[in-house]
């Protein structure tokens, strides 16, 4: 059943697989105090494989896409750009504010991010983190 309500609901199978992890939590916790003896989500499958590749753009098609960005209106090559140079994540990007930049240390804090309309920590503790400018 735990299998077929995790094929059922929405979201990432990261996502489902750290749903069914806690779980598994709970019922090692269950089996520790004697509420039970059995942990029925040992025996649950539960795979962490993308849903699909990411798509990796070739240098010349960043450069097209900048070029063409150049001429719109702000944010959107700034946007574009510091997501090319950085590798943020979307919600890592439009939670940036200008307080997370530090230009004399030349590094960006990543202390917060906005998804789905909702600002919060960032995706995972690897996520905050802090972006140096590399040495030349």
């Amino acid at each position: 059943m735990v299998e077929r309500w995790l094929a059922e609901i929405s979201g990432a199978p990261a996502t489902k697989a750290h749903a069914r992890a806690v779980f598994g939590m709970v019922f090692r916790h269950a089996i520790r105090y004697e509420y039970t003896f059995i942990n029925p989500i040992a025996s649950v499958r539960q795979t962490r494989k993308r849903m699909f590749t990411p798509v990796m753009l070739e240098l010349t098609e960043i450069c097209d896409l900048l070029r063409e960005l150049w001429t719109h209106p702000e944010p959107c090559f700034t946007l574009v750009f510091t997501a090319v140079v950085t590798g943020l994540r979307r919600g890592e990007l439009i939670g940036l504010k200008w307080s997370d930049i530090d230009f004399e240390k030349k590094q960006i804090n990543i202390v917060r991010c906005w998804v789905n309309k909702i600002v919060g920590e960032p995706k995972t503790n690897e996520s905050g983190r802090q972006l140096l400018k590399p040495e030349s």
